[in-house]
C-alpha cells in the first residue's frame, strides 16, 4: 500500500505536470475505477474456486464487464435498480465476446445489483452505485 501511495505522489509532483491532458486524464481515471465485487458461483467446470471468471468495473461513466474464461458457456447478465426494476438484459455468448461495455452515464443515481446467470442457473452478483 506504501508502494502505490509513493507512487501516486511521484506522479502527481514530478510526472503529471509534463504530461499531455490526455495522458493526465487516463492516469487519473484509472484511480477512479471502482471494482465491482461478485460473490457466489457458476457451475462451469474446471475452473478453481479462488479465480472469479468474471470481472466488473466503472470507469468514467462505463460499466466494464471482462469474461475472463471462454469456457463459461452463455452468461444472462441482469442489472436492476434497488427497486427491483430492470435496467439492462441480455445474454453473452463468452466464447465469441469476451469484454462487454455498458453506457451508464444517462442512468439514475443510486445502488443497482448485477447478476451474470449461467445456463444451469448458478449465478454471480454484486452491488454497485452511481454517484
Amino acid at each position: 500500500m506504501l508502494k502505490y501511495i509513493l507512487t501516486l505522489v511521484f506522479l502527481n509532483s514530478a510526472i503529471l505536470p509534463f504530461c499531455s491532458l490526455a495522458y493526465q486524464d487516463i492516469l487519473l481515471a484509472v484511480d477512479s475505477k471502482k471494482e465491482i465485487e461478485l460473490l457466489g458461483s457458476l457451475s462451469t467446470p474446471g475452473l478453481k474456486s479462488a479465480s472469479n471468471p468474471i470481472r466488473a468495473f466503472i470507469l468514467n461513466n462505463q460499466l466494464n464487464i471482462s469474461f475472463l474464461k471462454k469456457k463459461l458457456g452463455t452468461i444472462s447478465i441482469v442489472i436492476s435498480s434497488s427497486s427491483n426494476v430492470v435496467k439492462w438484459e441480455q445474454s453473452i455468448n463468452t466464447s465469441i465476446t469476451a469484454n462487454v461495455i455498458i453506457d451508464i452515464s444517462f442512468w439514475n443515481k443510486g445502488i443497482y445489483e448485477i447478476h451474470f446467470i449461467d445456463s444451469k442457473g448458478y449465478y454471480l452478483y454484486g452491488l454497485f452505485n452511481i454517484d
